[in-house]
């Protein structure tokens, strides 16, 4: 009877053993793949606010533009990759055209203010390459943890899912 008792007690050990590794396992990979979407949710908030401030500046100007960024408001951490997506695809659009303006107005390019958000507002593209790449990378560790036993069950269990791949070709030309 005793050493039913201890093989039991032994096997009781493992299995808790198993699930407190996966689930620190679970929440590292998530933690990570989530921190890196809110690094994209912040370049895409971050270029948003800089063509909401271009726009500002050529209101002030009396400049006709169709610009029209996103309400600040409604833009949010923790964007599914989804959305990401549609949001950076707006960027461009909206970027497309700002420079349609600054081709009729290159004298914005002069404005001292409109100069500093124009700058980074051109690196937006090399910014949200690599941001999705890492983000992408965490995304698919996670999911591939989760794929598989016991990680599945306890994945399942904490109400966890596969993360969506940011899937993001720009098409907009950077100025040089």
């Amino acid at each position: 009877m005793i050493p039913f008792i201890a093989i039991m007690m032994v096997l009781l050990v493992v299995v808790c053993a198993v699930i407190i590794v996966c689930s620190n396992k679970i929440g590292k990979l998530d933690l990570k793949a989530k921190d890196l979407g809110s690094e994209i949710d912040t370049l895409i908030w971050d270029n948003n606010h800089k063509l909401k401030c271009i726009a500002d500046i050529l209101n002030e100007k009396k400049i006709e533009h169709s610009i029209e960024p996103e309400d600040m408001g409604m833009m949010v951490i923790g964007m599914n990759a989804t959305l990401q997506m549609v949001k950076c695809m707006e960027i461009e659009k909206q970027k497309a055209l700002l420079d349609e303006v600054l081709e009729k107005h290159p004298e914005i390019r002069e404005d001292e203010k409109a100069a500093v958000h124009l700058t980074k507002l051109d690196k937006f593209t090399k910014e949200i390459v690599p941001a999705s790449l890492a983000y992408n990378k965490a995304a698919n560790a996670f999911n591939s943890y989760i794929a598989v036993f016991p990680a599945s069950l306890i994945a399942s269990y904490q109400k966890k899912s596969s993360k969506e791949i940011f899937v993001y070709t720009p098409t907009y030309k950077e100025n040089a």
